[in-house]
């Protein structure tokens, strides 16, 4: 069976929020969502709101969430960013690595910096890790530059670039806010083919689809690999 473990220094059980599955750890905005809505363009009655949306949520879902082991203060001046932590938490890459990126011109964007994460992440022989941004959490302060890391072999703290799209001013980034998505993954080899669709088919698929009002993925097509979990 595959497994990941985030394994902290010895004697630091309770300092730092643990990781969590992912999809225990739904963005603020997405709880306050209604299910649906009344559709004007559907003569009053009701659509679904992207909380009906599975492929949205599945995405909220993969993996686990390392969220931020201890306060941050950000302040922004222009194209200098300064980020206080009692821990030390963070350091910074020269604007030359990341060289002309669509956002270096906004403030402070040009400069990647790095979260210098507490955490030992390890999976089973076979097994890396992709980590990026929270998918769907819409954290508009920090973008993680995404990465891959074979963690079945790289026992050690996995640190965190990002660049920060806040814009100008001072902030405050609390412990326990998400920072990072974790997703393990099998590699292997894939072979890839391009070609013409089954015509059929997405015509059957189509037409399941047409048998329902609503819901026609989630109940006809979604696995639920969570049913069942608390």
């Amino acid at each position: 069976m595959a497994y990941i473990k985030f394994l902290h220094s010895v004697n630091f059980e309770g300092v730092y929020p643990d990781p969590v599955p992912a999809y225990k750890s739904m963005p603020k905005y997405y709880k306050n969502i209604a299910p649906t809505f009344i559709d004007p363009h559907k003569n009053g009655f009701t659509s679904g709101t992207v909380k009906k949306c599975i492929p949205f949520i599945e995405a909220m879902s993969q993996g686990y969430i390392i969220s931020l082991w201890e306060d941050m203060a950000v302040r922004v001046e222009g194209n200098h960013i300064s980020i206080f932590s009692n821990m030390g938490s963070t350091d910074s890459h020269c604007p030359e690595q990341l060289v002309g990126h669509p956002l270096s011109n906004s403030p402070s964007a040009g400069v990647a910096m790095k979260f210098l994460s507490p955490w030992v992440i390890e999976t089973k022989k076979g097994y890396s890790c992709l980590f990026t941004s929270p998918l769907n959490h819409l954290e508009t302060r920090f973008k993680i530059l995404d990465g891959v890391v074979e963690t079945d072999k790289f026992y050690s703290t996995v640190h965190f670039p990002f660049i920060w799209t806040g814009g100008e001013g001072e902030f405050v980034i609390p412990k326990g806010t998400p920072v990072v998505q974790v997703i393990p993954f099998k590699r292997e080899k894939y072979s890839m083919s391009v070609g013409s669709a089954d015509g059929g088919k997405v015509k059957q698929t189509q037409a399941k689809i047409a048998t329902k009002l609503a819901d026609a993925y989630k109940s006809l097509f979604w696995s639920n690999p969570r049913k069942g979990e608390e």
